[in-house]
Formats: C-alpha cells, structure tokens, sequence
C-alpha cells in the first residue's frame, strides 16, 4: 500500500512538472500572444501551475516535499484568482504582486527544504533559491521598470522581461518536481 502511495504520488509529481514546464513556456511566449500581459491570462498561468502542485502536493501529503508542493501550490492559486478576479490590475501593481509571490514563495520552499541531507530537498531549495533570485532582480529593477512605465507605457522589453520572471520561475519549479519525482521513484523508501 505505502509502494502503491509513493508511486502515486511519484507520478502526479512528474504529471505536475510537465504541466508547469508548458505553462512557462506559455507565460516566455506571452509578448508574443498579446500586447501586454493581461491580468486575465497570467492569472489563468498561476491558476493552473498553483493546481498542479497543490494537487501533487495533496497526494504526496505525507512526505515535506508534498507539503511544500501543498503550499507553493495554494500561493500561486490565490496570487492567480486574484488576477483572475481583478483583471484591471496595470503592470505596476501587478509586479508588486509577483514579487510578494516570488518572495513568500522562495522562503516556503527554503524553509521546507532545511535540512538538505537528500536530493530532494536539495531540489526543493534550488526552486526557493531560484525564486528569491528573482525576486531580488524584480525588486531592484522595479524602480528602473516605474518609471519606464509611466514615460512610455508598457514597453517591449518591459513586458518581455516580466514575462521571463514569470516563466524562469515556473520552469524551476516543474523541473524540481520532476527531479524529485524520479528520486522519489529511484528511492521508495523515502520518508521525511
């Protein structure tokens, strides 16, 4: 039964990955769809990557990688109904909003990745490491990113690179999953 859990689990976490890896792929592709990120697609983005690793997370529940997984998951589901139930949010407020989620999510994930004495929770902290990096790149240049903003209105560059933030950060985390799902598979055993 535990076997069949782990496999389970294991599974739903490389579904997950594979998931949130297209839905960066989608979030790197979004000057290209449209003008500008509308708060209605990003959200749907966040909505659907929150889901996917909340569920693996539910699954996988009993080990600290799946509750991480739970609470990342439950992050980007608010951050994204949020967009969803807001779609009038500008570019501005919206990136105070990544950057919240970023940050609450690189602490979560680096404090569910302490202590690192397996590979999986190696993974969990190169996802929360990733995720603060970005943060810090977002929270320094948004001053820089204002005031392009307010002379010249959402730019090319502007939205392509909030549009990288957004798929570096998913992209990170879909593989993390999928690595851990295999070091899951690779090691049954593992407990917390």
């Amino acid at each position: 039964m535990v076997d069949d859990q782990v496999r389970v689990g294991s599974y739903s976490a490389l579904i997950a990955g594979i998931v949130i890896c297209g839905l960066a792929a989608v979030a790197l592709f979004l000057p290209v769809i449209q003008d500008s990120p509308r708060g209605e697609l990003l959200g749907l983005l966040l909505l659907l990557a929150g889901l996917a690793e909340a569920g693996t997370g539910w699954l996988r529940r009993r080990l600290r990688t799946g509750r991480s997984a739970l609470g990342a998951g439950v992050v980007a589901m608010v951050l994204g109904a949020l967009f969803l139930f807001n779609p009038s949010l500008h570019l501005v407020p919206t990136s105070y909003l990544i950057i919240l989620w970023l940050f609450s999510r690189g602490v979560l994930l680096l404090f569910a990745s302490i202590p690192w004495t397996d590979p999986e929770h190696a993974w969990l902290a190169v996802s929360g490491f990733a995720d603060i990096g970005l943060f810090v790149v977002l929270l320094v240049g948004l001053p820089v990113t204002a005031l392009t903003l307010s002379l010249f209105g959402p730019t090319e560059e502007v939205v392509a690179n909030f549009s990288l933030v957004v798929a570096v950060s998913l992209a990170v985390a879909g593989l993390s999953l999928i690595v851990i799902s295999m070091l899951e598979r690779r090691e049954p055993e593992a407990t917390e």
